[in-house]
């Protein structure tokens, strides 16, 4: 106390240095938002079993999830609608661009998850569909059903032989093994990373995809793990008004609480201020603390700020 008492500057900049010292930890801050961490008892078989994998084979890549299906709920296998459908992907694999950190061109090309040892071109990508029954070729299927050319129900019948159409279409009709009509179907676009080039496509992709067809005709509704952290990310962000309202609200009360607020002798609004000032700090030197040691932050722990303050 003495010490604490004959070097009040002294103290108080040594602390200054240690609480900044911690917070620095928050540089290697890190999320986890995967239910299966956030929620599974680490001694169950399911969550040593799901680590085991994850560290073995490495976090599952990224993907752009399509789901397509008519306006007027019709079948999508029509003609209008399989353009349409067609347009969506060539839009995807040729025309959706980014600018890359060095300033070049990022295509879907460079993004992809490829085959093995396969060349440079969007060829080489592994992320097919169904639409390779027409080459992705435009006119390949515009002749589908002409003169000897097999239709476009032919053509998928044809492929659920080999493969069931369930795989990508939803609520199909079928009759005799034949595939009459389906209501949607799903196209799946994987992506090489997880970070990087490959999440900044996925935000392209987001704000592209609808618009790349006519929604009179084909409606798209479409998933990526990007679109999830934006909106994450934007129901944090619309809380962050409510919550420093509510950090005032509390200042006002201990205000009020230490002393009358019309006496400036024996109001205490500047100790009350600093004592939830005090609070922000340890939970940022806290939360350094533990993320370098290695801890990720859960959405879960937001809540230790409201039990500090309280």
């Amino acid at each position: 106390g003495r010490f604490v008492a004959g070097r009040p500057l002294l103290v108080v900049l040594a602390s200054f240095v240690v609480l900044f010292g911690c917070c620095l930890g928050l540089l290697r801050f890190e999320e986890e938002a995967r239910s299966a961490y956030l929620w599974a008892p680490t001694s169950e078989k399911a969550y040593i079993d799901w680590k085991y994998t994850e560290a073995t084979f490495g976090e599952k890549n990224h993907g752009l999830l399509m789901y397509a299906y008519r306006t007027d709920g019709g079948n999508i296998f029509k003609m209008d609608s399989m353009k349409e459908l067609l347009r969506a992907h060539l839009w995807t694999t040729e025309e959706a661009q980014i600018k890359g950190a060095d300033g070049s061109t990022i295509k879907w090309e460079h993004v992809c998850e490829r085959y093995a040892n396969a060349e440079e071109g969007v060829d080489g990508c592994s992320s097919s569909n169904f639409l390779t029954l027409w080459d992705y070729d435009m006119d390949k299927l515009k002749d589908a059903g002409n003169g000897f050319n097999p239709s476009i129900l032919d053509m998928v019948s044809l492929f659920h032989q080999s493969a069931s159409i369930r795989t990508f279409a939803g609520t199909p009709v079928l009759k005799n093994n034949e595939v009459k009509s389906a209501k949607a179907v799903m196209l799946l676009y994987r992506l090489n990373g997880v970070d990087g080039d490959a999440y900044e496509f996925e935000a392209a992709w987001n704000d592209g995809i609808e618009s790349a067809v006519d929604n009179s005709t084909l409606k798209i509704a479409h998933f990526s793990q990007r679109s999830y952290d934006e909106e994450t990310a934007r129901l944090v962000s619309d809380d962050v008004p409510l919550f420093a309202a509510g950090i005032n609200v509390i200042w006002i009360y201990l205000a009020f609480t230490l002393g009358p607020i019309t006496s400036a002798v024996r109001s205490r609004p500047l100790l009350a201020g600093m004592s939830v000032v005090n609070v922000g700090l340890a939970i940022g030197a806290g939360f350094g603390i533990c993320s370098l040691a290695g801890v990720k932050f859960v959405s879960i722990a937001s809540l230790l700020v409201l039990i500090l303050l309280g």
